[in-house]
């Protein structure tokens, strides 16, 4: 069986590391390189992340173990514990936020009494009608407006009220009023499921990149522009030109219906009303910090995060992202 999996970012390697074993498979990539959007570019000698901060981690074993024992050696990598902070008005707390009610009591008494008497007197119902509402009945009303409601319209760049709860749902630690209540009296740890991650000894990514490729077939500078379906053979067409059983897409979905002939008019229309949501790194210099990234839910800054980049590594450089 011949398998065509169109782009070479993570997930198209990815996939393709897993069926090669097993099947005839390549990759169409339309970039020079592989790696799509998590590759990296040098700026003198400096891992640049020209979209998001990436590094590695899962909570399923079975993805660590394919990555550290068909990929990159553990040993290849850096184990890093984060330390994430937020700039909450005008000072540092630690994050989670919700964890985090002592060092607010610490700066401002009655905006940390405001969100403890609102998140015991928030009703969850179970139903929600939207992120925004998500937000108010797992936090209360001040949490959610202080900092849950402002930092997601922030990243996701609309209002949380147009958002489906799904986007975030198992991406929080959401305490219940027990573990709330414990953090009010204890320092109460960061264990969810990132609080750990991994990343290249090399100080890029591009070395898991690199290492993800290895012994696939990629067809570079390949632009997409028909993909047909031949009822008789039971083929996949592209461009006329590459003929598989299979194939796989993880291009933008709006940019791949595009190109398939036959589409539905109704599914054509919906694709082209997919949103998207872009990206942007700003790289800097400043101070070694221990810190790995810091939020910033205030509308009045731009970005909403600094990545640490630099202390990713065991040798640290200072270099940080201001992500938009």
């Amino acid at each position: 069986m011949k398998i065509g999996i169109l782009g070479a970012g993570i997930s198209g390697l990815s996939i393709a590391r897993l069926l090669n074993n097993q099947y005839d498979v390549e990759i169409l990539e339309k970039a020079s390189i592989h790696g799509g959007i998590a590759r990296t570019r040098d700026v003198n000698g400096i891992a640049y992340h020209t979209i998001g901060g990436h590094c590695f981690n899962s909570k399923h074993k079975d993805v660590l173990d394919f990555v550290f024992d068909n990929i990159l050696p553990i040993t290849e990598w850096n184990r890093i514990k984060r330390k994430s902070r937020i700039k909450f008005h005008n000072y540092e707390i630690d994050y989670p936020i919700e964890f985090s009610i002592r060092q607010i009591f610490e700066n401002d008494k009655d905006l940390a009494q405001r969100i403890t008497v609102d998140f015991f007197k928030a009703i969850d119902n179970g139903t929600y009608d939207n992120l925004k509402d998500w937000f108010l009945k797992k936090f209360g009303d001040t949490l959610a407006y202080e900092y849950f409601i402002p930092y997601n319209k922030k990243i996701w760049n609309r209002l949380p009220e147009e958002m489906d709860y799904s986007w975030v749902e198992d991406k929080l630690p959401v305490p219940n009023q027990e573990s709330f209540f414990r953090g009010l009296i204890n320092k109460s740890e960061d264990n969810m499921a990132h609080f750990e991650f991994y990343y290249p000894k090399s100080n890029n990514q591009n070395t898991f990149i690199d290492a993800l490729a290895k012994d696939i077939i990629i067809h570079y500078n390949y632009e997409i522009e028909s993909v047909n379906y031949n009822q008789i053979s039971k083929k996949w067409h592209i461009n006329n030109d590459k003929i598989y059983d299979i194939i796989i897409n993880t291009t933008p979905i709006n940019r791949f219906i595009a190109t398939i002939s036959n589409v539905p008019i109704d599914v054509q229309e919906a694709a082209k009303k997919l949103k998207v949501n872009g990206i942007s790194n700003v790289l800097w210099k400043t101070k070694d910090t221990d810190k790995t990234w810091t939020y910033l839910p205030d509308s009045k800054y731009l970005f909403h995060r600094y990545i640490h980049i630099g202390s990713f590594s065991d040798r640290p450089t200072g270099m940080q992202y201001l992500k938009l």
